[in-house]
């Protein structure tokens, strides 16, 4: 009873959460818009144009969903300082619209619209992913758990940190997307063999 009186109340603030989100932003996707640290932005759309990462991955072979944890070791771009432990993001943002979050302490941010805005951030990322045979010689993955840090970013001026990060909450999807897609079938495959 109490997992039902939990998913029940996950529901209710999820529908209270995009009726917020219709009010502030009318005739935007409620899909593209987020809200968190005291701001609320919402976007026509978001387009990853660069991802550049190293990853450091540890294979977990053992039961019955072989595991592979990965964590970003670093941009993997020449010349990038050793201190930075995420991966390297460049995304544009159309249509941005910034408001101040009608549930957050600090109120009375002016609101901000702009028509396109270039963002570069160094990114923390880690993952949990499963790893399961489909079909001959086939490996399928499953990002179950996919955690992202803003570390740094650089954008124009009137971006504050909040506002990059509520954008990266944005573009999350599209880079899980692209973690799964970049794992080799090479590796999924060793790592079910190794489960003997």
């Amino acid at each position: 009873e109490a997992v039902g009186d939990a998913e029940g109340a996950y529901r209710e603030r999820a529908m209270e959460d995009e009726l917020v989100k219709r009010e502030l932003f009318p005739g935007h996707d409620p899909r593209m818009a987020v809200r968190g640290e005291g701001v609320a932005i919402a976007a026509s759309s978001v387009d990853v144009d660069r991802v550049s990462a190293q990853f450091v991955v540890h294979a977990h072979p053992a039961g019955e969903m072989p595991q592979l944890l990965v964590e970003a070791l670093g941009s993997g771009e020449e010349g990038a300082p050793t201190t930075t432990k995420g991966i390297a993001v460049e995304a544009v943002v159309a249509g941005l619209v910034v408001r101040s979050d009608p549930g957050a302490k600090k109120r009375g941010l002016p609101s901000l619209k702009m028509r396109r805005v270039s963002l570069k951030a160094d990114v923390g990322v880690s993952a949990r992913v499963r790893c399961a045979a489909a079909g001959e010689e086939g490996v399928r993955f499953e990002v179950e758990q996919f955690a992202v840090r803003l570390h740094a970013f650089s954008a124009p001026g009137v971006l504050s940190k909040a506002t990059a990060s509520a954008i990266l909450r944005l573009i999350k999807p599209a880079l899980k997307r692209a973690l799964r897609d970049s794992l080799p079938a090479e590796l999924g495959r060793a790592v079910l063999e190794l489960r003997g």
